[in-house]
């Protein structure tokens, strides 16, 4: 599918795409579509909504992530890490 970018859009119109979008429960993209897909085709077009996680599904996605975080072997030296990058940039 191709990608289309707008421009400018009037805030008032983002606005009210974002809550039409919040209501459905759908990304403002997949809105987007819907709304595109009506307009032009006539024919409403589907999306499909994400499937709700059980807690323990959400609990093992946390602890996954979570798996992946590691504390520094050694403090970090912010103030040294910081002037290295400034002397890079200059």
């Amino acid at each position: 599918m191709d990608t289309i970018l707008i421009e400018a859009l009037d805030p008032i119109v983002e606005r009210k795409l974002r809550q039409r979008a919040a209501e459905h429960g759908l990304s403002v993209s997949q809105e987007a579509e819907r709304i595109l897909a009506e307009a032009l085709v006539g024919a409403p077009i589907t999306v499909s909504k994400p499937v709700p996680l059980t807690e323990e599904e959400k609990e093992a996605r946390v602890q996954r992530l979570l798996s992946y975080a590691r504390r520094p072997v050694q403090p970090i030296d912010w103030k040294a890490e910081s002037d290295a990058m400034w002397d890079f940039l200059e």
